[in-house]
């Protein structure tokens, strides 16, 4: 399957804003890829410990498409989940 490398928001010091965006990501955009053809990833999920920046780099060179989720996109997602 496709791969789709999902770029957003997913950490802070802020643990209830880190469930937030992993609920956004979870209920939202990985369905929304999935139902696209694509598997999801996202770095920081990565099933084995590592250097994330080497992860990401990887990622984007593997992956068949990128996906970014910032800005207003991502406020609105959020309000949505939120509500």
């Amino acid at each position: 399957m496709k791969r789709c490398f999902v770029i957003m928001p997913y950490g802070s010091d802020d643990t209830g804003l880190q469930r937030l965006f992993t609920g956004v990501y979870q209920t939202i955009i990985a369905p929304a890829v999935r139902n696209a053809g694509y598997e999801p990833k996202r770095s920081d999920l990565a099933a084995e410990p590592g250097n994330v920046t080497h992860d990401i780099i990887r990622d984007l060179l593997e992956s068949d498409r990128v996906q970014i989720q910032h800005g207003r996109e991502l406020i609105a997602a959020l309000e949505r989940f939120a509500a």
